[in-house]
């Protein structure tokens, strides 16, 4: 059975297990739409509804300026695709793949 769960911005981001919460844990703990430089461990991670097992999704990706909150989460956690949703699109997930709709961009970063 297929099932259809939808979620835009912070709703797209909470449907995997595990989810930014926006806030550095290190340095300058000023909220910023994104992190100014990379440090490992610096990303606060909480458990999300785990409706995608599969990947760590971050939202209005490349509209804020995002890479650094994703690249940290993957080196966090080398396993999990990390994936990008912009501001316009969507994916649909399928099993281990997915699909972007919509416009603007879908960036995936993972380790080989």
């Amino acid at each position: 059975m297929d099932h259809c769960i939808l979620g835009t911005s912070a709703g797209a981001a909470v449907m995997s297990r595990y989810m930014f919460t926006g806030n550095q844990l290190t340095g300058d703990i000023t909220y910023e739409s994104t992190f100014p430089k990379l440090v490992y461990k610096d990303v606060a991670i909480k458990e999300g509804l785990g409706l995608l097992n599969s990947a760590i999704t971050d939202q209005h990706f490349i509209t804020r300026n995002r890479y650094n909150r994703l690249l940290t989460a993957l080196a966090e956690y080398p396993s999990l695709p990390c994936i990008g949703i912009d501001e316009s699109p969507a994916i649909i997930v399928h099993g281990n793949d997915i699909k972007v709709t919509g416009e603007r961009q879908v960036t995936v970063l993972s380790q080989p």
